[in-house]
């Protein structure tokens, strides 16, 4: 139905298909859905982790959130920080997934759903950009001809919002866009976006001499 909410379609897809069901999904999405017949509790984010979801477990319960911050102030939610990660940023190595700064609060990884039985949490992935022993499912001729209007489209949609902006770095993927954008606007009448930009002190680490030249030009 058109009528549908995106809660509606998701717990209709769920239903349908059980837990193959979060493959079928697409978007930027957070799920918590609690499967009565199987008994269990899933969590599940986006491939790409467009939205965070965390959790603690407790004595008294199960906690779930967006925020490590309102799970830290929950009483019940030990608040100690988690040494380990904070030596293993600094001396930059890659963390675990699924942890936090706070010892006592876990992180549901993108592309994965956790799925929550008793005192069993177990997490599989339900997404892979290549799944191991089976080809590569490239972009095919037709879907790299349709990538401008879909970029054109999707912009469109933020703009549709109000006056923009864009968090610009010095790679590619956000001149595409600036670039994009800076025509839509024009073709629309409207300002064109802000360039909001991060710059750091280190010069092998800052790119801001790039990203004020990109600036500058859209």
């Amino acid at each position: 139905s058109s009528e549908a909410d995106d809660a509606e379609l998701v717990l209709r897809v769920l239903r349908r298909f059980g837990p193959d069901g979060f493959a079928r999904l697409r978007g930027s999405f957070v799920v918590v859905f609690h499967d009565s017949e199987r008994g269990e509790l899933r969590l599940a984010r986006d491939p790409l982790g467009g939205h965070a979801l965390f959790y603690a477990r407790t004595d008294a319960g199960l906690f779930i959130s967006p925020s490590t911050n309102a799970l830290a102030g929950e009483p019940a939610v030990p608040g100690n920080v988690n040494r380990a990660l904070l030596a293993d940023n600094f001396c930059r190595r890659w963390s675990i997934p699924d942890e936090t700064y706070y010892a006592a609060i876990k992180r549901v990884p993108s592309g994965k759903v956790l799925r929550v039985r008793g005192d069993s949490f177990e997490a599989t992935r339900y997404w892979d950009p290549s799944p191991p022993g089976q080809p590569v499912n490239w972009a095919s001729d037709d879907e790299v001809d349709r990538f401008d209007d879909l970029l054109d489209r999707a912009i469109d949609r933020w703009l549709d919002l109000g006056p923009a902006a864009i968090y610009l770095s010095g790679g590619l993927d956000s001149v595409s866009v600036a670039a994009v954008a800076g025509d839509r606007t024009r073709l629309r009448g409207m300002e064109p976006p802000l360039a909001l930009s991060l710059a750091f002190p280190d010069p092998q680490s800052s790119e801001e001499e790039i990203q004020r030249a990109v600036a500058s030009e859209l």
